[in-house]
């Protein structure tokens, strides 16, 4: 665990994207969040972007205009024009949650234990998978 700590905290803002997507690893930030609203929001906006920037283009497109509703509560416009919301939106919420450093205080605290071993497993399980 001590080594896992040591890997994630080489680069926050990596350890931030793996957390946004796997499942396990989001609810456990989520959670960890749950006393700072805007920061739970920002990661809210950058899970939601991380789902559309691993759908196929076609499903981006379908799916960026509900996402951009959803999470930014912006209507209207084209496709790229939410497109270019939500990534904005996303790189400012990394930013906003990268200098909260709620992310190390979560790795660093004893509440991560478990949650970097599931972490590793399913980790372990997704590079299989490649």
């Amino acid at each position: 665990a001590a080594l896992s700590r040591l890997a994630l905290c080489a680069d926050w803002g990596a350890t931030l994207r793996s957390i946004v997507r796997q499942p396990v690893a989001l609810e456990a930030f989520h959670s960890w969040l749950r006393h700072s609203p805007v920061a739970a929001k920002q990661l809210e906006v950058c899970a939601a972007a991380a789902q559309l920037e691993d759908l196929p283009p076609d499903a981006q497109t379908a799916a960026v205009g509900e996402m951009c509703e959803r999470h930014l509560g912006l209507r209207g416009g084209s496709a790229e024009q939410a497109l270019a919301a939500v990534t904005a939106a996303a790189a400012h919420a990394v930013s906003v949650l990268l200098r909260s450093e709620a992310l190390p205080k979560l790795v660093l605290s004893p509440a991560f234990l478990p949650l970097a071993t599931l972490w590793i497993a399913e980790a372990e399980e997704l590079t299989a998978g490649d």
